[in-house]
């Protein structure tokens, strides 16, 4: 079942520690989330909407409100970020065959710059999450990868795999 608007339209850390084990659809391949980092709009120096360089593009995402796509270019590589009702949260890793980063997740599952503002909240989009059976062994909750801004956040939320 797809998850609506309001699976998105809460808390950006509420919603990136649920979204780990929820799967993520696009042209009918399906990746497991395993990994997910939480940025706030207001007050989170790591977020986009901080970052001059990057607010105009991250702006639009936000201006269509929660569930909706934020492609941006980091570190070299694609990523996505999906909108929630107070920041957004960064899709870091996924349970996949042909890798588990974020740029290597996106290839995979066919996710470009063309679907930058789509919501994966509404009925007919292309791009959706859906629940799945639990993966792993529980979650760890740690710091951010590769941020210098507000390093110091547990906000990273990843599955344990013993």
């Amino acid at each position: 079942m797809r998850l609506g608007i309001e699976f998105f339209d809460r808390a950006a850390d509420v919603v990136a520690r649920e979204m780990v084990g929820k799967r993520l659809v696009h042209r009918r391949k399906i990746a497991a989330i395993t990994a997910t980092e939480a940025y706030f709009a207001d007050g989170d120096g790591a977020s986009h909407l901080q970052q001059t360089q990057k607010a105009k593009r991250a702006r639009e995402a936000f201006a269509r409100g929660p569930g909706t796509i934020y492609i941006h270019f980091n570190h070299g590589w694609h990523c996505m970020d999906l909108i929630a009702g107070n920041g957004s949260v960064l899709l870091c890793a996924v349970a996949l065959p042909a890798g588990k980063g974020p740029h290597k997740a996106l290839v995979a599952l066919g996710i470009g710059k063309g679907l930058h503002t789509v919501r994966v909240s509404d009925a007919d989009s292309p791009v959706w999450l859906e629940d799945g059976p639990l993966i792993g062994n529980g979650l760890v909750v740690g710091l951010r990868n590769g941020v210098k801004a507000a390093s110091e956040l547990p906000l990273r939320f990843e599955v344990v795999n013993d």
